[in-house]
């Protein structure tokens, strides 16, 4: 079957004016040191702009290596709208650094939990929230806070948002 010379270009031109609609993936990185007047809390904004794509969240922490680092690390998430609309949840990960290192190494396809090490800490990063499709886009404000006990053992926190792009927004 050949395509009339009108049809073929008009098929390029459909081509092109979907690459050009669709966005790519592309991620960000934040991370906060926690310093005494931070206590154990940490705020970032992120920009969820595109009410097309979706998002997914990783939750990143920072923590010192030695005797008294929790099996798990209890985190408290407020996570706010453009609008002002906000709520809070609880959650729990596994922290333990031998237990996790192997679990990475037994199972190197599981991409929900990430390790990186050095001889004074090590940072873990948790898959927390995938596909969000934002119910309002613009500038989102959230808080995480840990408890008394992370005092000393928890030297940062950080989140990952990577943009899985259906389209965008201009």
């Amino acid at each position: 079957m050949r395509l009339v010379p009108g049809l073929r270009l008009l098929t390029a031109l459909a081509c092109t004016a979907v690459s050009a609609c669709s966005a790519g993936t592309g991620s960000e990185t934040v991370f906060r040191t926690l310093t005494e007047e931070d206590g154990n809390r940490a705020s970032f904004d992120i920009e969820m702009s595109d009410s097309t794509g979706s998002y997914t969240m990783s939750l990143i922490t920072r923590i010192q290596k030695g005797g008294g680092t929790p099996a798990v690390l209890t985190m408290d998430i407020t996570l706010a709208s453009p609008s002002g609309a906000s709520g809070t949840e609880t959650v729990t990960f596994p922290s333990d650094y031998r237990a996790i290192r192997q679990y990475t190494k037994e199972h190197p396809e599981d991409e929900r939990i990430r390790l990186a090490g050095t001889p004074g800490y090590y940072d873990i990063s948790w898959a927390y929230r995938d596909r969000i499709i934002p119910p309002e886009t613009g500038t989102w404000h959230i808080d995480i806070s840990l408890p008394d006990t992370a005092d000393g053992k928890v030297l940062g926190l950080g989140i990952t948002l990577e943009h899985h792009g259906k389209g965008q927004n201009t």
